[in-house]
């Protein structure tokens, strides 16, 4: 595992934000990681709040930088997260699975969530700021959340956040090592195999009306690719379609 630099504050708005003005600032090495115990304005995908209890989770930034990553390859990255998250959970049930595009569930319920923010030069991804959220010793969670849940709640066991953190990255350098080499065939192949609900028919919202269909692929585009009830295939973007669970 690579040494890692650790940044840790008590609170912080978003340690995204943080990430992402450290590196107007200065020059943070790769894997440079802020770690929060309280983060009070974390933002998830669609310009959700990601909402934490304190000292009961783990909440992360790391920074990364890319050698010659396209901006058309962005979702490998995405994968390679996803990934990296999935391994370390199998370790404690092999009912995670990623859900399209990038949060991860165990079972039907929502575990951990990720928002990757990229800095690019030209056609190539320079840098990425990785949020993580991961909910870890947390048990009770607002009634507006009724799909969410932690480690402690299905393993029955208290966690070390510290280690938990440690043993995520580990995973993390990993997964970013076969980004780096290219190896995007596997990152695809695994990222299928660990899909939420893929080939299964079930319903969807889209453009205000209500559909059925299976997911049958992801494209390199990182678009979810549908089989409609009549037979025809259809790509959709992240904010073009909603799971209804």
């Amino acid at each position: 595992m690579q040494a890692h630099h650790i940044i840790k504050l008590e609170t912080l708005k978003s340690t995204n934000n943080y990430a992402t003005n450290l590196l107007k600032t200065a020059f943070p090495e790769h894997g440079t990681v802020i770690v929060v115990e309280n983060q009070t304005a974390g933002r998830g995908q669609r310009d959700n709040i990601w909402e934490t209890e304190a000292s009961k989770n783990l909440t992360f930034s790391m920074i990364a930088h890319h050698n010659g990553l396209l901006a058309t390859e962005q979702f490998y990255l995405s994968m390679a997260i996803s990934l990296a998250i999935i391994q370390y959970l199998n370790v404690f049930s092999s009912d995670i699975f990623v859900k399209w595009p990038n949060d991860i569930y165990y079972k039907n319920d929502k575990l951990a969530g990720i928002l990757i923010e990229n800095s690019l030069k030209g056609n190539k991804i320079v840098n990425s700021v990785i949020g993580i959220g991961l909910n870890v010793n947390q048990e009770n969670f607002p009634a507006y959340l009724p799909h969410a849940t932690s480690l402690k709640r299905f393993t029955g066991r208290d966690f070390e956040l510290s280690l938990v953190l440690n043993a995520l990255l580990e995973y993390i350098d990993n997964q970013l090592i076969t980004l780096e080499k290219r190896n995007f065939h596997l990152l695809k192949q695994t990222y299928m195999k660990h899909l939420y609900r893929v080939g299964v028919k079930q319903f969807f919202y889209t453009a205000g009306k209500k559909i059925q269909a299976r997911i049958i692929d992801v494209n390199r585009l990182g678009q979810l690719i549908l089989q409609l009830e009549n037979g025809a295939t259809q790509a959709f973007n992240f904010n073009e379609l909603k799971f209804i669970l």
